[in-house]
């Protein structure tokens, strides 16, 4: 996962409930870039999660719709 060792991390305990998602990511996602150079951004991607229902690979192909339009399909930086 890329943990670095001198950096400090945050230590955090939730309960899911069913229904609710953990929604797990990388930075390629949340920093594509449009054609303008503007970032797609953790809240593009919430909203694209949260147009959708709780299916799985519907939420997939919904963020990679939005991303793929968002970026004017051009291949990721990283």
């Amino acid at each position: 996962l890329g943990f670095m060792a001198d950096i400090g991390y945050v230590h955090h305990e939730t309960q899911l409930a069913p229904g609710d998602r953990l929604v797990l990511y990388t930075d390629g996602i949340v920093e594509a870039a449009s054609p303008a150079g503007e970032m797609f951004g953790t809240h593009r991607l919430h909203a694209a999660l949260c147009r959708c229902s709780g299916d799985i690979r519907q939420s997939i192909q919904r963020v990679l719709s939005e991303l793929k339009a968002f970026t004017d399909d051009q291949p990721p930086a990283d």
